[in-house]
This record gives structure tokens, sequence and C-alpha cells, in this order.
């Protein structure tokens, strides 16, 4: 199926008390790749536009699917914690009428507050560097009306311990996401059109892994009135699987039967999750229509029932 869409005296005491008794001032550290690896990295967003029709709720942009290997350990006074990943760590404003959304080992976090976090798989001894691996993907959401304003530069999660976000830089590897005030409003969006389903028949019996079924998948979108001769718009599409289930590196959907399903451009996989180009110029007529191929191959041993999973197609504006 496919669907759119925190007396001067007693505060000393006090922290005396904290570090005698548990966390410590640096009791998780956490660095990309090695023990002495970065602890930032940054993504620019690069050309943005948001269309000034599109509802609350609609995805503005999207990062691709992303894997980083880290290096943790607990140190200080502690034996050993868990490692958390914080969303939002400091609480930065994207924009105003501009939410951040997280995904996280494919676990939708939605827009996330300050500071909100969740445990890893990783729980680290003291004083003992071990590897991991975390996987994430950013979302841009419209949450009201867009205004300028917020940063530019925003923290997207910090990996630290349970006792909340280090300060200290240098030892808890962040994500920064750049780009913010850049983005534009624009009263030109086109409108998407797809079919509801793709129905690849009933499939009675397969002999070898392979090519079992392919159906032509064609998306048009149509421009609005208010596209003047001086719109500088161009569409990329996001093909989303809300319900996880990628494998081969992202460019096939375990449909749990033993089938996979892919969208091909051309001859090329497309990965989901990850923007395509559509339509580079929406001046260049009133509308664009693009034919993709889907595909339904055999993978294991085929399970008899009807297997069927959804599909969101996202348009990101430039």
């Amino acid at each position: 199926m496919m669907k759119i869409g925190k007396k001067v005296i007693a505060h000393l005491g006090l922290c005396g008390v904290l570090l005698a008794c548990g966390r410590g001032v640096l009791a998780l550290e956490c660095h990309l790749d090695s023990e002495n690896g970065i602890t930032e990295e940054s993504e620019n967003i690069g050309a943005l536009t948001v269309a000034a029709d599109l509802p609350l709720g609609s995805r503005l942009w999207t990062s691709k699917i992303m894997t980083r290997s880290v290096v943790c350990w607990a140190q200080g006074s502690t034996k050993g914690e868990w490692v958390y990943f914080y969303g939002n760590p400091v609480g930065d404003v994207v924009r105003p009428g501009i939410g951040m959304g997280l995904i996280y080992n494919d676990a939708d976090l939605g827009i996330v507050k300050a500071g909100s976090k969740v445990q890893t798989d990783m729980w680290r001894l003291k004083n003992k560097p071990e590897k991991g691996q975390v996987k994430y993907q950013i979302y841009l959401q419209k949450t009201g009306e867009i205004k300028e304003g917020g940063n530019d530069r925003v923290a997207v999660f910090q990996l630290d311990g349970v006792g909340g976000i280090n300060s200290n830089p240098g030892k808890n590897y962040r994500y920064i996401l750049q780009g913010m005030a850049g983005i534009k409003v624009s009263n030109c969006s086109v409108t998407i059109d797809v079919p509801r389903e793709i129905d690849f028949g009933v499939i009675s019996s397969v002999t070898a892994p392979g090519l079992i079924a392919a159906k032509p998948l064609s998306v048009t979108a149509v421009k609005n009135q208010a596209c003047h001769a001086g719109s500088k718009l161009g569409v990329a599409l996001i093909f989303s699987s809300p319900g996880g289930g990628l494998v081969e590196s992202n460019t096939a959907l375990d449909l749990g039967n033993g089938t996979y399903f892919s969208i091909k451009d051309k001859e090329r996989k497309i990965a989901f999750e990850t923007p395509v180009k559509f339509w580079d110029n929406v001046q260049s007529g009133n509308q664009q229509t693009v034919t993709y191929q889907t595909e339904l191959s055999a993978k294991d041993v085929l399970k008899m029932g009807v297997a069927a999973k959804s599909i969101v197609l996202y348009a990101n504006y430039r």
C-alpha cells in the first residue's frame, strides 16, 4: 500500500555530596570511531524552500539514514553506566514554525523536546573504551507559521550518561545541523499524485531466488497557480518506509514473506529515506511525470498468505 504522506554555601555543599557518591564530573566519554576521535560533526541542510501552503505536520526536509561508530567509556567515580542518546541536548530553537524530529534505530521519536533521552544498547565500564553504533535520521517538520529567527546551527543529539548533559566540549559526541537561517518560504508549491496501491497479484510458485514481478509506478506533480514566472523551485522525492524493514543498504523493503520490494529509476535501485531528484525547475512546465519501476523479488522460501506494506512519499523543495 502507498500513502501520501535547570544560600551559595548550601549549593556548594550539595555539589560535594554528588561528587562523592555518584556520577563525577566526567562520568562518560564518547568519541567518533576511536578513543581519540572527534566529538563533533556537522551537516548543512543546503538550499531548502518551504511551500507556504503546506499543512501543519508536513515533512520539510529529511536527512539520509546515518550510522556512526562511537567509542565510549565510563570514568570518574562510577563503575559503569549506560550510554544515552539525548535529542536536542541544549534546547536549541530550530526556527519558529519548524520542529526537529529524530528517528533512532528505526523508532520515530517525533519532534524532540530539549534533553529528551533514549537509552542505547551500550553499557560501558570504567576506563574500558568499547566501540558501538548509533543509527539515526533527522527531519524538519512544519509546526506552525514559519517565521524568521531561531538558530542557524542546531545541536541534534549528544551521547552522554544517565546523569545528564556534559557541557564540557570535546568529551561527548554531538551532531550539529546547520543552515536553518537560509530556509526560504515560497507561495509556489506542487500537488503530488500517485496510485493508492501497487498490486502484484497472486504469486503461485517460485522455483529460485530472483525477480518475481514488476509494475510501473507513475508519479505526477502539478504546480499551483502561485508559481509565477520569477519562482525558482525544485522538487525532490523521498520514498519512506514508516514501519522499517529496510535491507540491502536501504534499497529494498522486506515484506516479511520471503520477498523484497524495490523501486528503480532507470537501471538504478532507489534508496529509501534518501532524496531523489524529481523536478529541477517547476517553471519548465505545468506538470512533471516520472515513471519508476517497482519490483518484487524472491529472497527466501515464500510464506503463504497476504503480504502488504505502507510507503509514504514526501516532497522536498529547494
